[in-house]
């Protein structure tokens, strides 16, 4: 699984909350970083799920996922959800627009997180 959240704390909170509920979790500070790791693990060994917090600097969230979606499959099928502190219907519309699987405001607790993850999975199992 990838992080991707420009502050430290969040970061950090986040990715402790994924490691408890038994993810193995690679973390990174920009959109740029993930679109570069998402891109380097390929379909080799793809990532299962990307976590993006839509606000960060150098790359944000948006652009990220967009990115990613333009990759080709299945590196670029992988499932994003997107994370914001801005819970605005305009907000989860950008998201939804950029490719986003699920939008989430934060914070987010990990029940919301667990379950978040969960429908993201399932609803790509499903097809």
């Amino acid at each position: 699984m990838l992080v991707a959240e420009d502050i430290p704390a969040n970061r950090l909170l986040i990715t402790h909350t994924l490691q408890r509920l038994g993810h193995v979790v690679e973390a990174v500070g920009n959109g740029a970083e993930a679109l570069a790791a998402v891109h380097a693990a390929g379909a080799a060994a793809p990532f299962d799920l990307v976590v993006v917090d839509m606000m960060m600097p150098v790359m944000d969230g948006l652009a990220a996922t967009r990115a990613i979606r333009a990759l080709p499959p299945p590196t670029g099928r992988v499932p994003v959800i997107a994370l914001t502190a801005h819970g605005s219907s305009e907000a989860e519309a950008d998201c939804r627009a950029a490719g986003a699987d699920r939008f989430e405001t934060k914070p987010i607790g990990p029940d919301a997180l667990r379950a978040a993850i969960a429908a993201v999975l399932e609803a790509r199992a499903a097809g």
